[in-house]
């Protein structure tokens, strides 16, 4: 099984080229299918609540190109309070949507910044 850390370190290590969410998606699948991790897409946790990814573990993925933080906040609390959800990668375009903590109802979040890196 794969941890959140190594999810996050992975799709740090890869430059994706962002024309959309859906093309993200099919990237970050493309890479999480390379290094044979386990995943499902589009989970739905409840009527509010749609993860893009849910690996093996609980690690659940949110890819986001647009967006405020507040807003991309508020989705992230909502995933971490599901039983699920062990911890959270937030794959993100915009620079102020990495300003999140790290921990989130006491699981762990990282994000991983589009442009290289992750927090």
């Amino acid at each position: 099984m794969t941890t959140s850390q190594q999810i996050a370190r992975l799709l740090s290590e890869y430059t994706f080229t962002v024309t959309s969410e859906v093309s993200l998606h099919e990237q970050i699948a493309t890479v999480l299918q390379m290094h044979s991790v386990s995943y499902e897409r589009e989970v739905v946790l409840d009527p509010q609540s749609r993860l893009d990814f849910l690996c093996d573990g609980g690690v659940a993925i949110e890819a986001k190109i647009a967006g405020t933080g507040p807003a991309l906040a508020r989705q992230l609390h909502r995933y971490a309070r599901h039983e699920r959800v062990s911890a959270i990668v937030a794959v993100v375009n915009i620079g102020r949507l990495a300003r999140l903590p790290m921990d989130l109802h006491g699981k762990a979040l990282y994000v991983v910044r589009l442009s290289g890196g992750f927090a």
